[in-house]
């Protein structure tokens, strides 16, 4: 089984940049952007919003994001759904979002649940934490593959995030999504 450093070479080597600049995955467009572009967009937001709308639009768009990716990763790897969420979550690691470990799922129930370590977007200095995408994004997992099993989803489910103590004393994101 190839380690971290041999499946993110493997990733590399699937991007493609287009003669107009435009840069895909797997026919998925991408952006490469520093670490810390990001996080200061998330600063800016936090600052100029309120903390409602801050929720809502972070919580959307992890999402909105993991049902995209979702679809495109089943397409592109003509793979089952729960696959595709596994492997959503196993790119997002290699892609330094954090390393993403299903602890729980079980689409019948539409339950989750996923510890995340070494996020890239808790909370540092005068960046807030936007660890909240990641409840969206495992939410949007779970609808993603839900609506495979049993057709269009209605998300009726609890997401709770909570920070925990990980291995080694490191801080970590327990994420579940438990039907209501």
């Amino acid at each position: 089984m190839p380690n971290g450093n041999e499946k993110f070479r493997d990733l590399v080597s699937q991007l493609e940049l287009g003669p107009d600049g435009a840069l895909s995955l797997n026919g998925l467009p991408m952006v490469l952007m520093p670490r810390h572009f990001f996080r200061y967009i998330l600063r800016e937001v936090h600052k100029h919003v309120s903390p409602e709308a801050f929720r809502k639009i972070y919580f959307q768009a992890g999402y909105d994001g993991a049902v995209s990716f979702c679809q495109s990763f089943q397409k592109s790897h003509q793979c089952s759904a729960r696959q595709a969420v596994e492997g959503y979550l196993a790119e997002m690691s290699i892609r330094g979002w954090g390393r993403f470990s299903i602890q729980r799922l079980d689409p019948d129930k539409g339950e989750m649940e996923v510890l995340l370590e070494n996020s890239s977007l808790q909370a540092e200095g005068d960046i807030p934490s936007g660890n909240l995408a990641w409840e969206g994004a495992m939410l949007g997992s779970v609808a993603f593959v839900q609506k495979q099993l049993t057709g269009p989803y209605q998300p009726a489910a609890k997401v709770a995030g909570r920070a925990v103590t990980a291995a080694a004393g490191k801080p970590a994101f327990h994420i579940t999504v438990t039907p209501e």
